[in-house]
Protein backbone atom coordinates (compact mmCIF):
# COMPACT_ATOMS: atom_id res chain seq x y z
CA UNK A 1 0.00 0.00 0.00
CA UNK A 2 1.15 3.28 -0.77
CA UNK A 3 -0.72 5.76 1.37
CA UNK A 4 -0.54 9.51 1.27
CA UNK A 5 -0.10 12.34 -1.20
CA UNK A 6 3.23 12.16 -3.36
CA UNK A 7 4.97 14.63 -4.45
CA UNK A 8 4.65 16.26 -7.60
CA UNK A 9 8.11 15.12 -8.74
CA UNK A 10 7.28 11.61 -7.81
CA UNK A 11 4.09 10.90 -9.41
CA UNK A 12 5.94 10.45 -13.06
CA UNK A 13 7.67 7.51 -11.20
CA UNK A 14 4.54 6.50 -9.45
CA UNK A 15 2.51 6.58 -13.07
CA UNK A 16 5.14 3.50 -14.04
CA UNK A 17 3.96 1.35 -11.34
CA UNK A 18 0.78 2.09 -11.24
CA UNK A 19 -0.36 -1.68 -12.50
CA UNK A 20 1.88 -3.73 -10.40
CA UNK A 21 0.12 -6.37 -9.06
CA UNK A 22 -0.35 -5.91 -5.32
CA UNK A 23 0.43 -1.79 -4.95
CA UNK A 24 -2.47 -0.21 -3.50
CA UNK A 25 -2.88 3.53 -4.01
CA UNK A 26 -4.19 4.72 -1.16
CA UNK A 27 -4.12 8.36 -0.99
CA UNK A 28 -4.44 10.75 1.80
CA UNK A 29 -6.63 9.29 4.48
CA UNK A 30 -8.11 11.21 7.62
CA UNK A 31 -7.57 7.82 9.91
CA UNK A 32 -4.18 6.90 9.83
CA UNK A 33 -4.63 4.30 12.65
CA UNK A 34 -7.69 2.45 10.71
CA UNK A 35 -4.55 1.87 7.54
CA UNK A 36 -1.73 0.57 10.69
CA UNK A 37 -4.50 -1.51 12.21
CA UNK A 38 -4.67 -3.78 8.76
CA UNK A 39 -0.67 -3.65 7.95
CA UNK A 40 1.97 -5.81 9.24
CA UNK A 41 5.29 -3.64 8.76
CA UNK A 42 5.50 0.19 8.26
CA UNK A 43 7.94 0.92 5.49
CA UNK A 44 8.92 4.68 5.16
CA UNK A 45 12.26 5.01 3.29
CA UNK A 46 12.51 8.66 3.24
CA UNK A 47 15.48 10.14 1.51
CA UNK A 48 15.01 13.84 4.16
CA UNK A 49 13.03 13.76 6.55
CA UNK A 50 12.96 15.09 10.05
CA UNK A 51 11.37 13.23 13.30
CA UNK A 52 8.19 11.98 11.47
CA UNK A 53 5.32 11.50 13.35
CA UNK A 54 4.44 8.95 10.96
CA UNK A 55 6.76 6.62 12.43
CA UNK A 56 5.49 7.02 16.14
CA UNK A 57 2.38 6.17 15.06
CA UNK A 58 3.45 3.08 13.84
CA UNK A 59 5.40 2.12 16.77
CA UNK A 60 2.09 2.95 19.03
CA UNK A 61 0.12 0.82 16.65
CA UNK A 62 2.78 -2.11 16.90
CA UNK A 63 3.94 -1.78 13.39
CA UNK A 64 7.47 -3.52 12.76
CA UNK A 65 9.36 0.19 11.08
CA UNK A 66 11.63 -0.26 8.53
CA UNK A 67 12.95 3.24 7.32
CA UNK A 68 16.41 5.31 6.55
CA UNK A 69 19.09 7.03 9.03
CA UNK A 70 17.27 9.91 7.22
CA UNK A 71 14.37 9.08 9.24
CA UNK A 72 15.57 11.03 12.57
CA UNK A 73 13.53 8.02 13.81
CA UNK A 74 13.83 6.76 17.57
CA UNK A 75 13.59 3.03 15.91
CA UNK A 76 16.58 1.03 16.57
CA UNK A 77 18.00 -1.04 14.22
CA UNK A 78 17.07 -4.78 14.72
CA UNK A 79 15.13 -3.91 17.88
CA UNK A 80 11.66 -2.12 16.83
CA UNK A 81 12.22 -2.31 13.22
CA UNK A 82 15.13 -2.27 10.58
CA UNK A 83 17.14 0.93 9.46
CA UNK A 84 18.62 0.48 5.42
CA UNK A 85 20.50 2.78 3.76
CA UNK A 86 19.32 5.84 1.75
CA UNK A 87 18.33 4.85 -1.57
CA UNK A 88 19.03 1.06 -1.59
CA UNK A 89 16.54 -0.75 -2.90
CA UNK A 90 18.29 -4.03 -2.41
CA UNK A 91 18.73 -3.51 1.18
CA UNK A 92 15.22 -2.80 1.28
CA UNK A 93 13.74 -5.78 -0.37
CA UNK A 94 15.77 -7.64 2.03
CA UNK A 95 14.19 -6.37 5.08
CA UNK A 96 10.62 -6.41 3.59
CA UNK A 97 11.38 -10.18 2.39
CA UNK A 98 12.33 -11.43 5.62
CA UNK A 99 9.92 -9.90 7.99
CA UNK A 100 7.14 -11.20 5.27
CA UNK A 101 8.80 -15.13 5.67
CA UNK A 102 9.38 -14.48 9.05
CA UNK A 103 6.22 -14.04 11.14
CA UNK A 104 7.91 -14.57 14.98
CA UNK A 105 10.47 -12.11 14.16
CA UNK A 106 7.75 -9.87 12.89
CA UNK A 107 5.21 -10.09 15.55
CA UNK A 108 8.67 -9.83 18.34
CA UNK A 109 9.86 -6.82 16.72
CA UNK A 110 6.15 -5.46 16.50
CA UNK A 111 5.85 -5.96 20.12
CA UNK A 112 8.95 -4.22 20.90
CA UNK A 113 7.72 -1.41 18.48
CA UNK A 114 4.58 -0.69 20.89
CA UNK A 115 6.64 -1.10 24.08
CA UNK A 116 9.25 1.35 22.32
CA UNK A 117 6.17 3.73 21.72
CA UNK A 118 4.99 4.42 25.21
CA UNK A 119 8.47 6.04 25.97
CA UNK A 120 7.22 8.84 23.94
CA UNK A 121 3.45 9.96 24.78
CA UNK A 122 2.28 13.58 24.89
CA UNK A 123 2.62 13.30 28.43
CA UNK A 124 6.15 11.95 29.08
CA UNK A 125 7.07 14.82 26.29
CA UNK A 126 4.64 17.24 28.75
CA UNK A 127 6.18 15.75 31.84
CA UNK A 128 9.83 16.51 30.30
CA UNK A 129 9.37 20.08 28.94
CA UNK A 130 7.92 21.23 32.39
CA UNK A 131 10.82 19.50 33.89
CA UNK A 132 13.38 21.30 31.21
CA UNK A 133 11.28 24.83 32.11
CA UNK A 134 11.82 24.33 35.93
CA UNK A 135 15.36 23.37 35.84
CA UNK A 136 16.11 26.98 33.36
CA UNK A 137 13.90 29.01 35.87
Amino acid sequence: WLVGRPSAEFLPILARYRDLPGLRLIGYVTDPVAVYQQADVFTFPTIEEGSALVTYEALACGLPVVTTPNAGSVVRDGVEGFIVPTRDVEALVAVLERLRADERLRLGIGWAARQRAEAFTWERYETSLARICTAIG
